[in-house]
């Protein structure tokens, strides 16, 4: 199997199970940790894509596609069905290795995401005008 992809799903599982160990759904059933795994699956590709598996193009789509439904929806859609599935408050985050990461620096419970998003934008427009030769370091 591709090393790259071996990565992917190893992050994907630490993330996906630090999840469970700290979950605080109230209701927990195979159908809402499947939901969950795939929003962990979605979650570190937005995170981390570019890195793991490069071709910035298709990430830098695939990342401004998730930002316009937060934007249009008004929050994830994903994070909003798993909140009202496990009884949880609509604010509650999506608990993936980000999360735990900004939380940690911040010192706060409920995070947005919208900065980091940008960052993670502005290094895909990075590496695609590097890749295109329009950009070298």
């Amino acid at each position: 199997m591709n090393t790259r992809l071996l990565v992917y799903i190893f992050i994907v599982a630490i993330s996906f199970l630090c999840d469970k160990i700290h979950s605080e759904c109230k209701d927990p059933t195979l159908f809402k940790d499947g939901v969950s795994l795939v929003h962990h699956f979605i979650s570190i590709y937005l995170w981390f894509g570019t890195f793991i598996f490069g071709y910035p193009e298709y990430h830098l789509l695939f990342i401004l596609a998730i930002k316009f439904g937060w934007v249009y929806f008004g929050s994830c859609v994903i994070s909003e069905w798993y909140n009202n599935a496990c009884k949880l408050n609509k604010r509650e985050n999506h608990k993936d290795i980000p999360y735990y990461v900004v939380s940690t620096i911040t010192n706060k419970k409920y995070q947005s995401y919208d900065n980091l998003v940008y960052v993670i934008i502005g290094i895909d427009v990075v590496y695609l005008a590097m890749k295109y030769k329009l950009l070298s370091f």
